[in-house]
């Protein structure tokens, strides 16, 4: 488990969609102080066009262990993974967590069962969305519940 209190373990560059690169994001976090910052760009099915690079999350690691020799600040990578169904479906595999120390988990716009394809009655949409937020918070991979009442 991390425990850093001066921290901000929710930010995202440029590499998904966040404003600045990392090193920018790391030059922030210094300049405010903190004592750690995870690097929590998101990582969605491998099929999904816009972030769905594994690739591109390997070299993000090999960025981040550059960034470490010299930043100030304890430097976490992290990834933002996203539910893709109420079961609790993750966009990411064991294999794409290797060197990555937290995992972030979103619901979001394609979420099956809730963003998409949602049921029509409230009362099963909301059975849906607390059958999902208890799966995710039993997972083994899930760290942290992103922004959950998005």
């Amino acid at each position: 488990m991390i425990r850093v209190e001066n921290s901000d373990l929710h930010t995202h560059t440029s590499y998904s969609d966040g404003r600045g690169n990392l090193e920018e994001n790391v030059r922030a976090a210094e300049a405010a102080q903190l004592d750690a910052i995870a690097i929590a760009d998101h990582l969605f099915p491998p099929d999904h066009p816009r972030f769905g690079d594994r690739e591109r999350l390997r070299a993000r690691l090999e960025e981040v262990a550059q960034v470490r020799a010299w930043a100030g600040l304890r430097v976490i990578m992290a990834v933002e993974a996203t539910a893709t169904d109420v079961e609790g479906t993750l966009s990411v595999s064991e294999a794409d967590l290797e060197g990555l120390e937290l995992c972030l988990v979103d619901v979001s716009w394609i979420t099956a069962g809730l963003a998409v394809s949602a049921p029509a009655d409230p009362d099963r949409q909301l059975a849906g969305a607390f059958q999902l937020y208890n799966r995710l918070a039993a997972h083994d991979w899930v760290d942290v519940v992103a922004h959950p009442f998005t």
